[in-house]
């Protein structure tokens, strides 16, 4: 028996499902070793083909853009170059480049395997590639349906079982909407019937209580508006909204989000199936209430607000004069008590005291370049693992982050950013969580600068002398209309970092000195998007990209922080923490998006904080610690 049979074996006598994936993955890439030790090439072949199977995403999910249900789509995509040097796009697993025997041998493993969860999987490739005879038989198509339905089945068991298993009720979403796909598409009402009445009973059978119980009313019910001219005739809507408007109350007392989100869901399922069962609108109206209630003269002051306006914008599609009027006047009393600044993070004193102390022993013992060196690693802010592993925790817990899209609003009350598709919300959950890492780091970032200040531990000289001993200093040669000129990227950093110093000093001496925060702030941040497009030149980026009618255009800096990513097909020694910290700061608008705020004029004076000032001057300073090949064959004009 060979490494691929064993694994077979296992996988058939193992319960493994889709919580077990990468460790499916890993283990066939363990078998794929063992194989290419023996030299068994052929049934590598088959093992590798299996591990790239379990690595595609199968969905009947819908692009946002094209409307197009999804199918099988690889796990990762990118760009790399190609012979001319052109980057072109690249998928793994790339799907269209399977062939006709390999198909042949996923339809075998969907024949002979026994788990189920593995059973689907092939099948639903097969499903939709529709690339075998066998895969285009209605007999095929009907068996994979019910795969899917026994799948589901055995996935409401495992959340049932136990408080760890709870995950499993996504899983349980996901199979059971595709096997009613499956029933819709190919016809098969009675699959489409058992499915249906399965959903109601679950629907109404769940324990209103559990935590999950959330996650089923707004499942079930999305499932019916979805597909409700195929299962009308298979539900009475009014017991759905019936089971909806007790889980509203139930969750009004523990997660108010979570019961206007059903009534949300609910009011849609009302609308197709014209009831007017419930006055819907009322109840959100009054939720924000409650909302707002909860988060007036509180640090949340800012939600307040919009949640007396959501209320009122309720009421007043209501045309319920008595409460628009009550609204209006909390409105008014509450409009101009928003504090837009950024939400400061409370720290145990203790530990401030603590923290507090190891800075300052640790400026005394180092030396100017030593601290420069420390503020340039900015180790103040926590590491991206740690920001990527809390986010995934707020992610799994936080309803609203993984059900809901979320907006980003400006302080003028426009909406600039909106995270809709699941994908773009775990995007605004890990942004989310960076911010909150980021005002931590912010707060000790400013303390350690301003006490190595005062200790005389940084200065104009020495800040210049640090950013000098490094590619900034090493000239790039352009070529401006048939004059050439040799440029050095730290001499545009010596006027804005001679100007922090002065002011530094006038402060110093007198503190009713108006600090220059206007200037800094506009210069120091534009100073960091003209060190990113040095840094391309260096690495052969374009830093422009053409436009219609033969006009090029240069890029702005969200191309620029694409395009420098390091990634396995492109590698650039960009640091990913560095660029997203750049991102963050400069031109994410979850972020501070300060690049875009100075650049378009949207600071007021109030906003220009000396701590954002600082963050940039240590950004600037991120830069010193990479090295090009160019610098090492040209030493004589560099300072390294």
């Amino acid at each position: 028996m060979n490494a691929l049979e064993e694994f077979h074996n296992k996988l058939d006598s193992v319960p493994l499902d889709v919580t077990n994936q990468h460790d499916i993955i890993k283990e066939l890439q363990r078998v794929n070793e063992i194989l290419n030790k023996e030299g068994l090439t052929e049934i590598l072949k088959k093992s590798e083909l299996e591990r790239q199977c379990f690595a595609l995403r199968v969905s009947f999910d819908q692009d946002s853009e094209t409307g197009k249900v999804k199918g099988v789509t690889g796990q990762m995509s990118g760009r790399v170059k190609n012979e001319e040097g052109e980057k072109v796009p690249i998928v793994w697993p790339d799907i269209t480049q399977f062939t006709e025997n390999d198909f042949k041998y996923i339809e075998e493993r969907y024949k002979s395997t026994k788990n189920l969860y593995a059973k689907t999987h092939f099948g639903l490739i097969l499903y939709f590639q529709n690339s075998t005879v066998f895969s285009r038989h209605n007999d095929f198509k009907k068996q994979l349906g019910g795969d899917l339905f026994e799948l589901a089945k055995s996935y409401k068991d495992k959340t049932l079982s136990s408080e760890k298993n709870k995950r499993y009720i996504i899983h349980l979403y996901q199979a059971i909407k595709a096997a009613l796909q499956i029933g819709i598409r190919s016809k098969f009402h009675d699959l489409k019937n058992n499915i249906a009445s399965w959903l109601i009973e679950l629907h109404n059978g769940w324990d209103l209580d559990r935590d999950d119980a959330l996650r089923i009313l707004l499942d079930v019910t999305q499932l019916f508006v979805d597909n409700y001219k195929y299962v009308k005739n298979e539900i009475i809507p009014e017991n759905i909204l019936k089971q909806n408007l007790v889980g509203v109350e139930t969750q009004a007392k523990k997660y108010k989000w979570g019961a206007i989100y059903i009534l949300n869901s609910s009011s849609v399922l009302d609308q197709k199936a014209g009831l007017e069962y419930f006055n819907y609108k009322k109840r959100k109206a009054e939720l924000y209430e409650q909302l707002a209630k909860e988060a007036e003269g509180t640090p949340r002051q800012l939600a307040a607000i919009g949640f007396v306006e959501d209320a009122l914008r309720l009421y007043r599609e209501l045309k319920d004069e008595e409460n628009i009027e009550r609204l209006a006047k909390w409105y008014q009393e509450i409009r101009g008590t928003g504090n837009f600044g950024t939400v400061q993070q409370e720290l145990d004193q203790d530990h401030v005291k603590a923290v507090a102390e190891n800075i300052n022993k640790e400026i005394e013992a180092k030396s100017p370049q030593e601290i420069l060196q420390t503020l340039s690693i900015s180790q103040m802010f926590s590491s991206l693992e740690v920001i990527e592993k809390s986010s995934e925790e707020s992610f799994s817990q936080n309803g609203s982050l993984r059900f809901f899209g979320n907006s980003v609003v400006d302080k003028f009350g426009n909406t600039i950013a909106k995270y809709t598709t699941e994908e773009e919300r775990k995007l605004f959950s890990f942004w989310q969580t960076y911010g909150f890492h980021y005002q931590i780091g912010v707060q000790w970032l400013t303390y350690y600068f301003i006490q190595a200040y005062k200790n005389d531990k940084i200065n104009f000289d020495a800040t210049i002398e640090f950013l000098s001993n490094s590619w900034l200093s090493a000239p790039i040669s352009r070529n401006y209309n048939g004059i050439l000129r040799n440029i050095k990227p730290v001499e545009i950093l010596i006027p804005p970092i001679r100007l922090l110093f002065n002011e530094l000093e006038a402060w110093s001496k007198d503190k009713d000195y108006e600090f220059n925060a206007v200037v800094l702030n506009d210069s120091l941040t534009l100073k960091v998007e003209a060190l990113l497009r040095y840094m391309c030149e260096h690495l052969g980026i374009p830093t422009f990209k053409p436009k219609d009618k033969g006009i090029v255009m240069e890029k702005n800096i969200d191309d620029i922080l694409a395009d420098i990513k390091d990634e396995p097909e492109s590698p650039t020694g960009f640091s990913e923490d560095d660029r997203l910290f750049i991102k963050f700061v400069l031109s994410e608008k979850v972020g501070q998006n300060l690049r875009n705020k100075v650049a378009h004029g949207l600071l007021d004076i109030h906003d220009y904080d000396f701590d954002k000032i600082i963050v940039v001057f240590t950004i600037i300073l991120r830069f010193v610690k990479y090295r090009f090949v160019e610098e090492e064959s040209n030493n004589d004009d560099t300072n390294n």
